[in-house]
């Protein structure tokens, strides 16, 4: 084998090496946040007690069943969100299902989602926020 055989292989080795070293490595990390939605619809899909006009305001009850209505929690839930659990249910992770023990709990007293979120993003509840007013946050995430 000549030299510069040898250097090509070896050059190639290294840059699938290299491949793969930086193929395990995340570089970036991205948090979706849902706000003002029920935990029941994320992970069941559509509730039953709240498909009608009574409790649910269903207009065309109908039509409803027949989009989001499915025999099993999780087929619900793909109908409802289908890029949610088709996507990032299958190449993320979603936390926070209650019914798989995976609660996500609220530690700072007020259920306002300005503190919640920042609770969120930092780690621990900041005290100064106690609306969902804008303020100035001395925490840099």
């Amino acid at each position: 084998m000549g030299i510069s055989r040898k250097i090509l292989l070896s050059a190639l080795f290294l840059l699938v090496l290299a491949n793969v070293a930086i193929a395990g490595k995340t570089e970036n990390v991205i948090m979706i946040t849902i706000d003002g939605m029920r935990w029941q619809e994320i992970f069941t899909g559509a509730d039953s007690a709240l498909l009608n006009g009574y409790f649910g305001g269903v207009e065309n009850l109908k039509m409803t069943k027949e989009r989001f209505w499915r025999d099993t929690p999780e087929a619900r839930r793909e109908m409802m969100m289908p890029f949610f659990w088709g996507m990032i249910g299958k190449q993320g992770q979603i936390f926070g299902d209650p019914e798989q023990h995976g609660d996500a709990m609220i530690t700072n007293g007020k259920k306002i989602s300005y503190r919640g979120y920042s609770e969120l993003v930092c780690g621990f509840a900041y005290p100064k926020i106690a609306t969902d007013d804008l303020i100035s946050h001395l925490y840099i995430n």
